[in-house]
């Protein structure tokens, strides 16, 4: 088990061929050179962590689920509080761990307290995923990402150059102080002022990158059309969505995806779900003009929006998606099934809960 309080600082986009030769140039010693998979785990509202309960279970994730309590007993979920936990396959070691804030951040240099307990894969893995069930916590992503980490030795410090599908690479630069994460970022050729502290999912969010499911197969998947909407259904209903409005929704999306409005269709769906809590109340007209409306959403989902203002113009036939090219739905019913990537189909199925 590992216990420890990280500090690092990130430098974005670089040179990844570059900064290799220039690591070996130094000596540093290549560590690891695979591919990592991520699984992270959130609460869900059937959350049952107690002492009682853990005793059911091996001591040795104490120290993790110790450190999770004040996380639980919250009520907010783990990714809010930026905690997370995760079962990781790295260069053929596996692990569950544990990370949130550590004391000492600043804007280049991020601290970070991480616990982590070795596993066995074969044995354990799944096992582990059962018990986090069991107690409560859900897989809400999986993730993948190219890590290749060096160690330079002189000065203890470790750097991981991560490339994650549709991001630009970067390298972390990790060490026990913050003086020596300077040296070392300018030992390969930077300035220690683009040193970031920035996370990773802030990183998705500002390249607009959906990271719910995050994988280097770039393949395609043929998904039975009524599956599909099931699927989004069920999404919906999770979030409290009432059923008055869940057809009016997936409709929106779906009906885009059989028309290959593939950027509007359930690529879309699955990225506009993070914003369906920030719902205020229902849409107001602001201004009626001729054929046109003005409208204070009030951050409502954005085909509830539309219909409201449609039943509010008078007499007026109001285009809203969902309502168009009726023939090239057709078509696409009578085939039968629609393809969808990997990844979109994977990030419907992490949403509707089931298991990757």
């Amino acid at each position: 088990m590992n216990n420890k309080v990280e500090l690092e600082g990130k430098i974005l986009g670089i040179d990844k061929n570059k900064v290799i030769k220039k690591l070996e140039s130094l000596g540093a010693e290549k560590i690891l050179d695979s591919v990592t998979f991520i699984e992270t785990y959130d609460i869900t509202k059937s959350c049952t962590l107690t002492k009682k309960l853990l005793k059911k279970f091996p001591s040795k994730f104490s120290p993790i689920f110790n450190e999770l309590f004040p996380f639980v007993q919250t009520g907010n979920t783990l990714l809010t509080q930026k905690a997370y936990l995760r079962l990781r396959e790295e260069g053929g070691k596996s692990e569950l761990i544990l990370k949130y804030p550590g004391n000492g951040n600043t804007e280049r240099i991020k601290a970070e307290r991480e616990i982590s307990i070795n596993i066995d894969k074969k044995k354990e893995w799944i096992n582990v995923q059962q018990m986090l069930a069991q107690l409560g916590f859900e897989q809400v992503m999986y993730q993948e990402k190219q890590r290749i980490s060096y160690l330079y030795r002189k000065l203890q410090v470790r750097f991981d150059i991560d490339t994650w599908p549709f991001l630009p690479t970067y390298i972390e630069i990790e060490a026990t102080n913050k003086k020596i994460i300077e040296q070392a970022t300018r030992l390969i050729g930077h300035n220690p002022k683009k040193l970031q502290s920035i996370k990773a999912k802030e990183l998705f969010k500002k390249y607009s990158i959906l990271s719910t499911y995050l994988s280097f197969n770039r393949g395609s998947i043929s998904v039975d059309i009524h599956e599909l909407l099931q699927f989004m259904n069920r999404i919906l209903e999770k979030r409290g969505i009432s059923k008055n409005e869940i057809p009016i929704i997936t409709h929106h999306y779906w009906e885009a995806e059989l028309m290959g409005k593939v950027a509007h269709g359930i690529r879309k769906f699955c990225w506009d779900i993070q914003f369906y809590d920030q719902r205020k109340g229902k849409p107001k007209i602001i201004s009626k003009r001729h054929a046109s409306i003005l409208v204070d959403g009030q951050k409502e989902i954005g085909p509830l929006a539309a219909k409201s203002a449609k039943r509010q113009k008078e007499n007026q036939e109001i285009l809203i998606p969902g309502e168009r090219s009726k023939k090239a739905i057709e078509k696409a019913i009578r085939k039968g099934s629609v393809s969808l990537p990997i990844v979109i189909w994977g990030c419907l199925k992490l949403l509707a809960g089931d298991k990757i």
